[in-house]
């Protein structure tokens, strides 16, 4: 009995280094690993500052909370990635402990890119408006064929699949800190006996799924969504989520095969950790000039009436812009559209039919102009009966 566990135990296998070149310096008296961190970290530094200067003004010209709010939170990736990136070249043996923390950052960013492209749709963020505004909206087949009913269902259905990303990702990262802990992780091995293989497909199947489904909502929204610089700000973002997506693809499939072996220049522990992270250090440094772009803070900034937003004629951001962080760090928007967008059972069918507009926004019928119009920056709104918005109208 004994005998025969002994030969069908799985085993994590250990990488043999005693006849590992003996590692010399690539730069006078600095390995690559102490290069490493040199280099990550200057790009790290260096990108933090960028994204903390426009996260700050965006916290110190709130005029648009709706949509800052989640602003702010997609800037966050930027020093998110950063730190754990630096900290995993740094700390080279808690790599595998932070590794899986990348995923959990990006999603709530990935989340929060969703609600705003929500609320570009719907600048109300009550959700009996967003709901109404859905509803009425004329639901289309795969092949983009209008279909009979709204399309609240279609919309929950898309809230879903994106914010099941963050759930999915704190749940990964638990497990794989347990299985760590406890000697079932070996991410040097893809046998499904060990818990790598699984937390690396669940992750990935995760992310794919977020990733199309804020596609989805962008193709089929996407007149309503141009003026906002929408694909400027898709872009920018989902560069940064997909090359970790892929890297993390390609170098847990390189180190797990062992098709990467140690040089003189590298340790088996550069290729696996330190490589990885000091590309995605240059990487976020290299695109954070598109998202000084595409996160800009100008449109926000109140210069008279005429370049008021939509739900202020003031700063709301409190003093140094800490009312805005706390509004941002407050993610009870993301649990209620979590909580809502389970709920997938609500058929879209029930609702009331819409048709398109000429200039392709979703206009119920019987309601057009009094619920749709510009706003004081001239962008074509959706306007519920009794918003703040609908009511200073009439007022005027």
């Amino acid at each position: 009995m004994g005998s025969h566990h002994s030969k069908t135990a799985v085993t994590c296998p250990v990488a043999d280094t005693s006849n590992d070149p003996t590692i010399v310096p690539v730069v006078g008296n600095l390995t690559f690993h102490t290069l490493s961190i040199i280099i990550g970290g200057g790009c790290a530094v260096l990108a933090s500052i960028v994204a903390i200067f426009l996260i700050i003004q965006h916290a110190t010209h709130f005029s648009n909370p709706a949509e800052q709010k989640q602003i702010i939170r997609i800037l966050c990736i930027i020093p998110s990635f950063a730190l754990i990136s630096f900290l995993s070249i740094w700390l080279s043996s808690a790599a595998e402990y932070l590794k899986p923390g990348l995923s959990v950052v990006e999603a709530f960013p990935l989340a929060a890119f969703f609600l705003l492209m929500s609320t570009y749709c719907v600048p109300d963020e009550d959700l009996n408006s967003r709901a109404t505004f859905f509803s009425q909206l004329q639901l289309q087949n795969r092949k983009g064929v209008a279909q009979g009913g709204g399309s609240l269902g279609w919309y929950r259905q898309r809230s879903f699949l994106v914010l099941q990303f963050i759930p999915v990702s704190i749940l990964m990262w638990i497990v794989a800190v347990a299985a760590l802990a406890t000697g079932h992780f070996c991410s040097t091995s893809n046998n499904i006996h060990f818990a790598h293989i699984w937390v690396t497909v669940i992750t990935t199947i995760s992310t794919i799924v977020a990733i199309m489904s804020i596609l989805h909502f962008y193709r089929r929204m996407k007149p309503t969504l141009q003026p906002h610089k929408t694909m400027a700000k898709l872009i920018s973002f989902k560069l940064i989520v997909f090359l970790n997506f892929l890297q993390t693809l390609v170098f847990s499939f390189l180190t797990s095969s062992s098709r990467l072996k140690p040089t003189a220049h590298l340790s088996a522990s550069d290729i696996s950790t330190g490589l990885p992270n000091l590309l995605l250090c240059l990487e976020i440094l290299l695109f954070t000039p598109l998202f000084i772009y595409a996160y800009s803070s100008s449109p926000y900034i109140l210069r008279g009436h005429a370049r008021s937003t939509p739900s202020a004629e003031y700063y709301m951001g409190g003093v140094g812009g800490l009312s805005a962080l706390w509004d941002a760090l407050n993610i009870v928007d993301i649990a209620l559209a979590l909580f809502t967008g389970s709920k997938t059972k609500i058929s879209s069918r029930a609702s009331g039919a819409g048709r398109m507009s000429r200039g392709g926004y979703a206009i119920p019928l019987g309601r057009e102009s009094p619920e749709y119009g510009p706003d004081e920056m001239g962008r074509r709104v959706y306007k519920p009966r009794g918003s703040l918005q609908h009511l200073r109208d009439e007022e005027a």
